[in-house]
């Protein structure tokens, strides 16, 4: 700016020196302009000469170089740390409290009452000592019949399902009866477990198919000629559903019937009348019930309880009817594990002239709802044998 500014004053000069001093009018300085023109200007440097009007214009003039970054000044001093205040004296302590009275002794308690001295633990119950464990195997006869077997003083007396067979205490058969059902009052096909008494047989027998009787009756034949004589009419109140034996009460004059199906109760019956008595009831129940044998009041039961297909023991068991109203205690009385194979025990007696227990049992044949149903290996043919055993003490 200041350099046009220049020129247009330099410009100006020049104009008013080229007009004509005649033209130009007087003025108070134009004393000074003669003196000036007497006396020229020297002339001006060459920078400061005008530009003619086509000449270029000059390169714009280098930029300042940027001014130094200011030193960064240090930083203030840190004020001084203020004086600690002063520490207050700390409050006065409390007067100590009185120290208190010293209290009694407490009383010593009382010492524990010494402990009973416990029992001892109980010694172990002794081993089971069965009464029939007193009899020992003396001798096996083989025999005919399946189901039953009494004894008087001279013979053993075998009943089988639909014959009975008269044999010498050595095994000799003497007398059989192949018909035993006829002049019967009812229809039969199967005798169970029989019994012997002043000279007649006792038998009872019924109408028997897979595991069902029918038509139940005590049926009374000759020890002698083996013949039927008479009958004894069954109670169906009583809930006696099957026969599988009888025995004989010598004391009281009374017959009792077991029963295979249900085996809780054992039926009584007056020897004299007929008439039927009452029922015991059997606890524990002995199962599959075959024969009964009553001495002295107690009645001894044979159970077909062991399975022959695992080889396991038949037992005998034995009830005091002794005083008994409604019911009965059973117990073990012997384990028959010695007979020749398992199979199925059946009808039991003790002989009156030796004292000897006599089991009659069947062995090789398959037994299903108490019929014969085919045969074990070994066998083709059911075997029926009479185990009579000597007491020993």
């Amino acid at each position: 700016m200041k350099k046009y500014t220049l020129i247009a004053a330099l410009l100006l000069s020049v104009t008013v020196v080229a007009q004509p001093a005649a033209e130009r009018p007087l003025s108070p300085q134009s004393g000074a302009a003669q003196s000036a023109a007497e006396n020229p200007l020297p002339p001006r440097p060459e920078a400061e000469q005008p530009e003619s009007a086509g000449a270029e214009a000059p390169e714009p003039p280098e930029p300042p170089a940027p001014p130094a970054a200011p030193a960064h000044p240090d930083g203030p001093e840190p004020p001084a740390p203020p004086a600690a205040p002063a520490h207050p004296d700390g409050p006065e302590p409390p007067a100590p409290p009185a120290a208190p009275a010293h209290p009694g002794a407490p009383e010593p308690p009382a010492p524990p009452a010494a402990p009973a001295h416990p029992d001892g633990p109980e010694p172990p119950a002794p081993p089971l000592l069965r009464e029939g464990d007193a009899y020992r195997l003396s001798r096996v006869i083989p025999v005919e019949g399946r189901q039953g077997v009494a004894a008087d003083s001279n013979y053993y007396y075998v009943s089988g399902s639909t014959a009975l067979y008269k044999y010498t205490k050595q095994g000799e058969l003497v007398a059989v009866n192949e018909r035993p059902f006829e002049g019967l009052p009812l229809p039969a096909n199967h005798i169970g477990d029989i019994d012997v008494w002043r000279g007649e047989i006792y038998a009872g027998i019924e109408t028997f198919c897979d595991g069902v009787g029918e038509h139940i009756q005590i049926a009374v034949y000759d020890a002698a000629t083996l013949r039927w004589k008479r009958s004894i009419a069954w109670e169906p109140s009583s809930g006696q559903v099957e026969v599988c034996g009888l025995a004989v009460d010598r004391d009281n004059a009374r017959v009792w019937m077991a029963d295979w199906v249900d085996g809780r109760y054992l039926y009584e019956y007056d020897l004299k009348t007929g008439a039927y008595l009452r029922r015991v009831h059997l606890r524990p129940v002995p199962q599959w019930q075959q024969g009964i044998f009553m001495l002295g009041g107690r009645m001894l039961l044979s159970a077909d309880d062991g399975d022959a297909d695992l080889d396991e023991a038949d037992n005998l068991y034995v009830a005091d009817l002794r005083g008994a109203t409604t019911c009965a205690t059973v117990l073990p009385f012997r384990e028959m594990g010695d007979f020749r194979r398992a199979g199925e025990i059946e009808g039991l007696t003790i002989d009156p002239a030796t004292g000897e227990l006599v089991v009659l049992s069947n062995r090789g044949s398959r037994i299903v709802l108490g019929m014969v149903r085919g045969f074990y290996p070994g066998y083709d043919r059911e075997v029926h044998e009479l185990y009579i055993y000597e007491r020993v003490r």
